[in-house]
């Protein structure tokens, strides 16, 4: 792809000076100028500052005569992305960094510990970035004070499981933040070296008790009760819909959205439905999750079962790829199981791309409650992050060097997921699913509606966190404490962006069937899915266009 030099050079640029604070950018952790990460308030207005001057610059190149379509869509696709630096940096308050999705911690350590040593120079700036941790945490700690001063406070769920996440922070003796003790590392390593590293370990594992202690006994100290979701927060409305427009691309209404995840609740339930009278059973779908727990289908008694289901599924959709796709990465991918400590942190698990010494893309599952948890979804979960979800996508796009960075690292939300729910209806359409993995390609997907009806819910009409949960358990197979985390997640966590997953996925198809009725006999389904992963993580307002120029292309 044709992009100027010089557009380029300047996009990067602005790229590598801005620290993003996001999730995405957490678990790529590439510690860009030296710093694990910069979460202060004066990077924020930086942020801002940047990005308005380089929107200037954008806008200035879209006004040239010679301006091509490619690169009209490139600087568009950019300008977005410093329009959204700039409502993160306006909102800087209304953030917390200390949650157990949206949190830097686990994604540095991790990063950290398989961070490459080969040279001196290598070994000289791990120390100085191990160093900078134990701050690192003293400033998280200070943000979360002045948020609880401005009446920003977490609920005490969330609280608790803070507290369990920094428990599952602190490094043991064999911890892997010593290199002596990662199997790879051949580098000598002085006395000298060791032991500033030995002293910066027991720092870290200080300041993570200091942490706990201030929030066990200090942490709203008056017992304010504290109810989850923004509309409870003094501006908290005009943030989430701020936050709606980060991810799904569009200012809509929460009311739409919710009553969006209602209807297609009812589609799904129906598809459901299908899938029992096809598996020659009378039930409806709640009888039907009794019939699977009872007769223990697709359950799993040991992690190791569960490691080949994932690993099974993986075998059976890389055959069938070069029928849907004219490329594929590079990297490999794999499914791994999460360390127990992390298990109670999360929902599921997450994708980690090929960063550092690890050279695959890794979907980190978590193997907790096997005897609770139906791993009926695996099929569709393989699908959404691996192949050909997330570690297509992310991949394709990072491997082209001729784009800005913006483009092959930024990860749109409503792009990614909505790319990534695609890919599991993808996957069926494969004819990768068995009747039973399909079922749970609905299941999961009865979950993506409920979001986006109780996320608007909590954050946008009012609803307690008692009618969301029970709202979940009426409509999903999630275990309590999935959905504990879950209604965690919309309300405190990462407010809006579960309306990503469903929106995205529906505006995915809406632009393919677009596609196919607008080329007629000349769609090729191998070039549409180019055309779409081709621009990298393009907000899907953007995608829009990017389609219907597909089309009159095609014609």
């Amino acid at each position: 792809m044709e992009i100027r030099r010089e557009f380029r050079t300047e996009l990067d640029g602005y790229y590598n000076r801005i620290h993003i604070n996001d999730f995405s950018s957490f678990i790529k952790s590439d510690f860009r100028d030296g710093q694990l990460f910069d979460l202060s308030e004066e990077r924020a207005e930086q942020n801002i500052q940047e990005s308005q001057d380089m929107i200037r610059s954008i806008d200035s190149w879209l006004d040239l005569p010679d301006i091509t379509w490619e690169e009209q869509v490139i600087l568009k696709i950019c300008r977005d992305f410093c329009e959204y630096i700039i409502r993160n940096g306006r909102y800087y308050w209304y953030k917390f960094n200390l949650t157990h999705n949206t949190t830097p911690l686990p994604y540095v350590v991790k990063r950290l510990e398989t961070y490459p040593l080969e040279g001196k120079e290598d070994l000289e700036r791990y120390e100085s970035l191990l160093a900078q941790f134990p701050g690192k945490l003293e400033e998280m700690m200070q943000k979360l004070k002045e948020q609880e001063k401005r009446g920003i406070l977490l609920p005490d769920e969330q609280v608790e499981i803070l507290i369990r996440l920094l428990e599952s922070l602190r490094c043991p003796p064999d911890t892997l933040l010593k290199p002596w003790n990662r199997k790879h590392v051949r580098l000598a390593i002085s006395e000298a070296s060791r032991k500033r590293i030995e002293e910066v370990i027991v720092k870290f594992n200080n300041t993570l008790e200091w942490m706990m202690q201030e929030i066990r006994h200090h942490y709203n100290s008056a017992g304010e009760v504290i109810l989850p979701g923004l509309c409870h927060i003094n501006g908290g409305e005009e943030y989430y819909r701020k936050q709606i427009i980060t991810y799904t691309s569009y200012p809509l209404e929460p009311e739409n959205l919710h009553e969006l995840g209602m209807e297609n609740l009812r589609i799904t339930q129906e598809k459901m439905r299908a899938v029992i009278r096809e598996i020659d059973l009378d039930c409806d779908w709640k009888e039907f999750q009794g019939y699977l727990r009872k007769n223990r289908i697709c359950f799993d008694d040991t992690p190791e079962a569960l490691q080949n289901r994932f690993d099974e599924v993986q075998r059976r959709i890389e055959p069938k790829l070069d029928g849907f796709f004219l490329r594929k990465p590079k990297a490999g991918c794999r499914c791994q199981a999460l360390p127990k400590s992390k298990e109670g942190t999360m929902s599921w698990g997450y994708y980690s791309v090929p960063i550092g010494e690890e050279k695959d893309g890794i979907f980190y599952y978590s193997a907790a409650e096997l005897d609770k948890r139906s791993q009926i979804r695996t099929a569709a979960i393989v699908a959404h992050e691996l192949l050909p979800g997330h570690h297509f996508q992310t991949n394709l796009i990072a491997e082209d060097a001729s784009l800005p960075l913006i483009c092959r690292e930024h990860f749109n939300t409503a792009y990614a997921d909505g790319w990534a729910e695609y890919s599991a209806d993808l996957v069926g359409e494969m004819g990768v699913y068995n009747p039973y993995e399909l079922y749970g390609r609905y299941v999961w997907d009865l979950v993506l509606c409920c979001r986006l009806v109780v996320d608007t819910g909590l954050n946008a009409m009012g609803w307690s966190m008692e009618k969301a949960r029970r709202f979940m358990g009426e409509n999903t197979n999630l275990t309590e404490s999935e959905i504990f985390m879950e209604t965690l997640r919309y309300s405190v966590d990462m407010p809006a962006q579960a309306l990503a997953y469903k929106y995205g996925s529906l505006k995915m198809h809406e632009f393919r069937d677009r596609a196919r009725k607008g080329t007629g006999d000349r769609f090729d389904i191998k070039s549409y899915h180019e055309e779409v992963l081709r621009y990298g993580s393009a907000p899907l307002n953007i995608l829009e266009t990017i389609i219907n120029n597909y089309i009159l292309t095609n014609k």
